[in-house]
């Protein structure tokens, strides 16, 4: 017998998910890296601050949209334009959504070692008692977690 969920039960399995899809993503950027396929580990930094963001829609109740130039106007109008969210944040996701573009279908640009190193580490810091980590995932899931419309219960992701 298949259960039925409630609307609020989907939401949170579908934010969940958004989260584990955003930490695979940063696994894969971190992968792609390690073997030299920069334009695939630019690629997978995007994704992952998609999925990430689209987690964050979620929390304000509002339907996500998967075209990604939504998602950007979405960004930039309720995070940007308002202040909620720091400005280096917002654009640090412009950045990774116009460099996937170019990595993903550019026949001109391809990203180089230290372009892409630069880049991750916008994204990602390393501390002694961590491998590496998203920056941009731990930033955003703080600015979920103290957002009035969240209903996050403790201070772990999942």
């Amino acid at each position: 017998m298949m259960r039925t969920y409630a609307p609020s039960e989907i939401k949170s399995l579908t934010n969940q998910e958004k989260h584990r899809k955003g930490r695979t993503e940063i696994q894969t950027a971190e992968l792609s890296f390690g073997s030299e396929l920069y334009d695939s580990c630019v690629s997978a930094l995007y994704y992952s601050a998609f999925q990430y963001v689209t987690a964050l829609i979620l929390t304000k109740g509002e339907n996500v949209s998967s075209k990604h130039t939504y998602v950007r106007g979405w960004v930039n109008k309720n995070l940007g334009a308002t202040g909620t969210m720091p400005l280096e944040l917002v654009k640090l996701y412009n950045r990774l959504m116009d460099h996937r573009s170019e990595a993903d279908y550019s026949v001109t640009v391809s990203f180089s070692k230290d372009k892409v190193s630069d880049l991750m580490e916008q994204v990602r810091t390393s501390g002694p008692d961590t491998a590496a980590r998203a920056r941009f995932r731990n930033r955003f899931l703080d600015y979920i977690k103290t957002s009035p419309s969240c209903n996050c219960r403790s201070g772990k992701s999942r």
